[in-house]
Parts: structure tokens; sequence; C-alpha cells
């Protein structure tokens, strides 16, 4: 069977002679694979091509409204030791800037033994287009409820149902029998299909016999409450904030770089790119192991943040009384970019605006509001003690 890789062939003559073996691959920065997945399987077909061409070039094309994808690609590849070039799409390739380094040869490269095959979403309907946007969605979570799926999809409830009734009928999807009678009838669960999975695989261009799973899946053990709270997180996100948050991705529980965040959203906060940071503690620790885990991934996601230049709403939901332990003890370094939101995780319709350089949150009387700047909560829990639960 002859190989085939999702690879378009861009052999480029610079002089009379001097030519460069040049790859393209196709990236869109929306189609649900984290840019940490994403990077593995680029350095899976570099490798794959490596077995054919002695010396290839890859120019990863990242089809991104925003810069943050393209250089967390770059920051996942950049000790690799591999000739693979990430640029915008709208970018051409800088063989000037690169001529130093780049793999020239003296002599044409022959045609590829072996096939190129890409995914094109241009020939999509509309319909199929938003059906494999469910089942991109699937594909990382494998199972869950119609009110997650269009969480993270981007749909409304009902026009999800709808979706996810055209995908059984193509056998893509299957309902997931819980063994509860009672949730499946209040929020039906489904699972994807192997049929689904195939499909999903093609679309994101993935190599031929690449063992995925463990990859694309998303990154973290957690409990079905947490879980589902994390999957909810962008509807949430999307009622409170309305205009002024224009959500281009969501994902619930990727790899970042080196750390797990239980959910990210990416996109802008009045007009600026900026990822939304989320954290979720059940209670199941004591005050202080709370506090110090929340600082660390606090200073996690902002640094990730600045080295990338975005800015950074860090949102951690939890039980009432680990949200007053932290506003006791913890301690946080903010700036002009930075915001850090403690609310009720139980609440799912209400999240409180950012308050870059400082804090803020909700309680069940909205009396908790903090607007001065600060870099540490008031050490006084009583602003909690109103805080309750919904």
């Amino acid at each position: 069977m002859q190989p085939t890789l999702p690879l378009t062939w861009a052999q480029r003559r610079i002089l009379n002679d001097a030519w460069l073996d040049l790859w393209i691959y196709r990236v869109d920065a929306c189609d649900g694979l984290p840019p940490s997945a994403r990077a593995k399987v680029i350095k899976r077909v570099y490798r794959q091509l490596k077995q054919y061409r002695s010396v290839p070039c890859l120019w990863v094309q990242v089809d991104s409204p925003g810069d943050w994808y393209v250089t967390a690609l770059r920051c996942e590849l950049r000790d690799q030791k591999l000739m693979v070039y990430i640029f915008p799409a709208w970018q051409e390739f800088p063989i000037i800037d690169l001529y130093f380094t780049l793999p020239i040869v003296r002599w044409p490269w022959p045609q590829p033994q072996f096939g190129c095959s890409v995914f094109n979403d241009a020939i999509l309907t509309k319909a199929q287009k938003a059906e494999l946007k469910i089942l991109r969605c699937m594909a990382r979570m494998e199972m869950a409820g119609v009110k997650e799926i269009a969480s993270l999809a981007g749909f409304g409830v009902t026009y999800t149902r709808k979706l996810l009734a055209r995908l059984s009928k193509d056998r893509l999807i299957q309902p997931f029998d819980s063994g509860s009678e009672k949730m499946n009838k209040k929020d039906p669960l489904w699972a994807i299909r192997r049929r689904g999975l195939q499909y999903v695989r093609l679309s994101w261009n993935i190599p031929y016999k690449f063992q995925f799973r463990s990859i694309r899946v998303e990154q973290k053990y957690a409990g079905r409450k947490h879980r589902k709270m994390c999957r909810l997180f962008r509807s949430r996100l999307e009622k409170a904030y309305g205009a002024d948050f224009q959500v281009w991705q969501s994902w619930s529980e990727p790899g970042l770089a080196y750390a797990n965040p239980d959910a990210i959203v990416w996109g802008t906060y009045r007009r600026v790119e900026t990822l939304v940071w989320l954290e979720v503690e059940t209670g199941k620790k004591s005050a202080e192991e709370h506090v110090k885990e929340t600082v660390y991934r606090f200073w996690q996601a902002k640094e990730i943040t600045e080295r990338h230049g975005v800015q950074l709403i860090f949102v951690f939901l939890a039980m009432p009384w680990v949200l007053r332990a932290v506003a006791k003890s913890a301690s946080f370094p903010l700036t002009k970019c930075t915001a850090v939101i403690l609310d009720n995780w139980m609440d799912y319709k209400h999240l409180a605006k950012p308050n870059f350089e400082g804090f803020n949150s909700l309680s069940g009387d909205n009396e908790f509001k903090l607007e001065k700047k600060s870099n540490q909560f008031p050490h006084d829990p009583s602003f909690f003690q109103n805080l309750k639960e919904r």
C-alpha cells in the first residue's frame, strides 16, 4: 500500500543551481485541536516525511485569527531540531531571511514516491461544517451530555440536538447508556463511534497509523461533576460577557506547554487578544493546599500568557469555604494585562467581569466586588461570609 501524508509539495528554485525541498502542512487554529496536541502531530508528520526525503523543509501554514496559536506552536517545537518553520497563513515563506539555515541542494528533487492527501473543508456545506465541529468536540470528550457538547461547540442546545440526531442517523455517534434512566432523560449522553473518529482524524490531517488517543482527549483525570463545569465554562462566559468577549476557540482540560488548565477560552475581550484560564477546585484538600496550588497555577498561567503577549483572565471556581481561604491568604503578582476572578463553582449562569490589575467576584447578594488595585486579597474573610451556594 502506498504511503500517504497530509502535505502539499512546493519545491522552490531559489537560484540557478539552488533548490529547496519544501512541503506545506496546513493548520486551522480553530479546528478544535489544542496547540500542544497539534505540535505532536507536526513532529510525527515531519518524521514520516524524513523516511522518504533526506533534507525536507516543512512549512506550517497556520490559519489563525490571532497570534497566540502560532507562537504556542513555535514554543512547543522550538527545541526539537527539526526543519519546521511556522508562520501565519497570510505570510509568505521568508526564504531570504532563512537562507543560511535552510537545507538547500544543487539539484531539483524528483516527484515524491508517495501520495499527498489534504482535507479540504471548503467543499463542505454550512450544515456539514457544523456537524464536523460537533464531532471534533466529541473526539476530545469521547462521551458527553448535550449541554456540554453545545457549550464547547458554541451552538445553542436546540440546534445541537438536531445535529446530534443527524450524526446518529449517519452512525457517526451513538447514545451512551449511563445506567441511570433519570440522567438519560434529563441530559442524554452521547459517545463518538469509530467512524466518527476516523472522519475527525481525516479532518485534522493526522498521519496514518499514528497512535493519537492519549494526545487528542482531555488531558486530566477528573470526576463527572468537575469535568462538566469545565465543559460548560464557555457558555457561562459567553452569557456573562456578551458582546465584550468574542470566542475563537475553547478547550476543556487541554495540555498547554508544561501546564494542564481545567479549561481555556481563547478570543478577544474588548478587541484585545485574551486567554481565559479556568481552574476548578472541588474542596477535597485542606485550605492551605488549595491556596498553594491556586497561586502556583496562576504563576503558570501568567508566565505562559506573558510569553505570548496576550491578556490573561484567571478564573478560579470553587466552593465558598475555598474561596474564603484563597481570599484570606493568596497573593498574586498582577499587571495591567492580568485579572483574577473568584466565583462560586455551582453558578452556571453568572461570572464576574474582569478588573485588570485587580480582582473581582460575585457573591450570592452581589456583595463581593474588589475594584481597588491590589496584588493581594484583603486579609478579611468576612468578604466571603455572604457567599452562598446556588
